[in-house]
């Protein structure tokens, strides 16, 4: 196998003193806020469950019960709520990166 392969470290992973330290990602972490907020503010409103004029009401109950939509909405908070926990979590983890910056200079 090339050495690129990392297919044996699944299956046999190295030892905690071989572990690479991996770095947060602050763009990852910033489009990963905003996704989930966007998602969750779309899934909380209700406009993924919009009724469909063409339909009835008893057709639209039917396809989409009350315990899909209030599930539906109340993942949407949470992801929403997710999304805003993970924003500060970013934040600060940038402002701390900041104060490291200024203290090494």
């Amino acid at each position: 196998m090339s050495d690129r392969s990392n297919i044996l470290k699944v299956f046999n992973p190295p030892s905690n003193d071989q572990q690479e330290k991996v770095a947060d990602c602050l763009p990852c972490d910033i489009f990963n806020s905003i996704f989930l907020v966007g998602l969750g503010s779309y899934l909380a409103s209700g406009k993924a469950i919009k009724r469909d004029p063409k339909l009835s009401l008893k057709e639209f109950n039917a396809k989409h019960p009350n315990w899909w939509r209030v599930g539906l909405r109340g993942f949407g908070g949470v992801l929403l709520f997710y999304g805003a926990f993970r924003g500060s979590e970013t934040f600060f983890v940038w402002k701390s990166q900041q104060v490291e910056k200024r203290i090494m200079e």
